[in-house]
């Protein structure tokens, strides 16, 4: 599987244009892998989706892709600082559940349940950091509340 990574990056000839065999890897999958290596790919799909199409079944399926990928992840933004002391700082929330996500689409990718799409890893990473913004301020109020107290 790794070879497909290798063939479709000697495929692209520079970071702006990309080869038509390229693209369609990108859109109809390489030997069953669904692969999306070019950022906001998707992204740009589903909002042309939400513009242009009269279907409501496209519109409620792109709303809830791009919704779902960043809402899901806000609980882990949340928690994982909140439960470990060590996830405090967000450089360390952001590797630990960057790393979490990666593996997750690896593992799409290689047990052929769904594709690995990079437009995936940056929508669940913002979940994260609104997830970790939402725990700082919890954090800030938690502090004045002691803060009066005393």
């Amino acid at each position: 599987m790794l070879s497909i990574f290798v063939k479709i990056l000697k495929r692209r000839k520079d970071k702006d244009e990309r080869t038509e065999e390229s693209i369609d890897i990108i859109e109809n999958g390489f030997d069953g892998v669904k692969l999306n290596l070019v950022p906001f790919h998707t992204v740009r799909e589903f909002v042309n989706t939400l513009h242009t199409s009269s279907s409501a079944y496209l519109i409620r399926h792109s709303i809830i892709n791009l919704a779902g990928n960043v809402v899901m992840f806000i609980p882990y933004g949340f928690f994982l600082p909140w439960i470990f002391e060590r996830c405090k700082k967000y450089n360390r929330t952001v590797i630990y559940l960057g790393i979490t996500i990666v593996l997750i689409e690896i593992i799409q990718l290689f047990t052929l349940r769904g594709s690995f799409d990079v437009d995936d890893l940056i929508l669940n990473m913002v979940g994260v950091s609104l997830g970790y913004a939402l725990f700082m301020l919890k954090s800030k109020a938690r502090k004045r509340e002691e803060a009066d107290e005393k």
